[in-house]
């Protein structure tokens, strides 16, 4: 089990926030791998935790969005385990929460992705009650994963699939965080369920500064319409989901399932940013259509994606509600 899992930890200064993850990653002898992907100003220390499996990667400045992904991309590929989970160095993490999500996508081989509860440190509530995605026909999945937009950036998710995300994004040379945020909510469904485990304590957000400030090229997603880039990340995540999902079906063209993710993305974020009108909406089509063509090069390359076999200790989890693992952490940090 302790081999099936790499916890991957983007980096941009804030370093208090980061000893505090590792200084309880420590107290509670985290056996799984550890990769610290940093992008601050000045390299953070991580001479203090060797007894950690830990590999830290100084890898520059985030001064941009593209080199934020073009580090995630390079520290992706240092990967060698067959599930990755995303951590915020601010949030912490529930160890029982995360062993129960490993052993869950070893035992359920048609599922991509798994997410327990994601609690609110300050008042021990799920923030998020979003239900799974399950459905066996992929163009459903598509369907369900676009009207609901479930955020898969915390899930433990196959590992192959995290990092052809960003192989995607940095080789389109996207500048635009929200291409790699929606790209991250799609995805992990081209390639199996989403399983959201509602009482489970998996995850706790506790707010800090976002190591996206300053960057000026995040959008909010209902603003994101209005943003230069629009246009061109659709045309990304479209060219993506279409040949992932022609790699896979095969008895339609290419050209066919281009149209039918056009039509469902397309329309559904434009709903989603306040534009009915149907000429702009016909136009957007349109112009994402052409501009996805460009991109088919660089993802049709990236998307023989395999479902790994996922090996398991005998390891014994302990069943803790929201309290008794909240209070377990608390003299742990």
């Amino acid at each position: 089990m302790y081999n099936a899992l790499t916890i991957l930890i983007p980096l941009k200064d804030r370093h208090k926030l980061t000893d505090r993850l590792l200084s309880y990653f420590s107290n509670i002898k985290f056996p799984y791998k550890i990769i610290l992907a940093d992008g601050s100003k000045t390299k953070f220390n991580s001479s203090n935790y060797s007894k950690l499996r830990l590999k830290y990667v100084y890898y520059g400045y985030d001064a941009t969005i593209s080199k934020y992904i073009k580090k995630m991309s390079e520290a992706s590929k240092l990967i060698d385990t067959p599930l990755t989970m995303i951590c915020d160095a601010d949030d912490l993490i529930s160890l029982n929460g995360i062993m129960k999500g490993v052993k869950f996508l070893a035992d359920n081989t048609e599922y991509s992705a798994y997410c327990g509860a994601f609690i609110n440190w300050a008042n021990a509530k799920n923030m998020y009650h979003e239900p799974s995605l399950i459905n066996s026909n992929i163009f459903e999945r598509l369907n369900m994963a676009s009207t609901r937009r479930n955020s898969r950036w915390n899930d433990i998710i196959i590992s192959d699939v995290t990092k052809s995300m960003f192989n995607i994004c940095e080789q389109a040379q996207t500048n635009d965080l929200q291409c790699l945020i929606t790209l991250n909510v799609l995805w992990p469904l081209m390639f199996g369920n989403a399983f959201k485990c509602q009482d489970i304590p998996f995850y706790y957000h506790m707010p800090g500064p976002s190591i996206v400030q300053g960057t000026n090229t995040y959008h909010k997603f209902n603003k994101w319409y209005h943003a230069k880039s629009f246009s061109d990340s659709v045309a990304i995540i479209v060219s993506a989901m279409s040949n992932a999902i022609y790699h896979q079906v095969g008895s339609k063209q290419l050209n066919d399932i281009r149209n039918i993710v056009l039509n469902k993305l397309v329309t559904s974020f434009l709903n989603k940013n306040n534009i009915n009108n149907k000429d702009k909406i016909n136009n957007c089509i349109i112009d994402v259509q052409k501009k996805s063509l460009k991109y088919d090069a660089i993802t049709s390359n990236l998307i023989n994606i395999k479902r790994p076999s996922i090996v398991l200790d005998n390891v014994s989890i302990p069943n803790f509600s929201v309290y008794e693992d909240m209070n377990f952490i608390k003299h742990k940090i």
